[in-house]
């Protein structure tokens, strides 16, 4: 689900710029579980909103959280 819906524009990778210049790395903004659904559900600004649905969105918002805790 990360590679299809997210990694396009998204790193995971610490100290590795993501895709997309306009989008965060998420190992260096590390956010919570919420944050994350947050934004799959919502959107930010140039991310639109529904990304992903279902329970999509918690495997994606677990899967950053996993990998981007230290």
């Amino acid at each position: 689900m990360w590679e299809q819906s997210c990694a396009a524009c998204h790193s995971l990778a610490p100290g590795k710029p993501s895709p997309n210049p306009d989008a965060p790395n998420l190992a260096e903004v590390r956010p919570t579980r919420e944050q994350v659904r947050r934004a799959v559900i919502d959107g930010r600004p140039g991310m639109p909103k529904g990304l992903v649905g279902g329970d999509d969105v918690d495997e994606v918002a677990g899967y950053v959280v996993q990998k981007t805790a230290s």
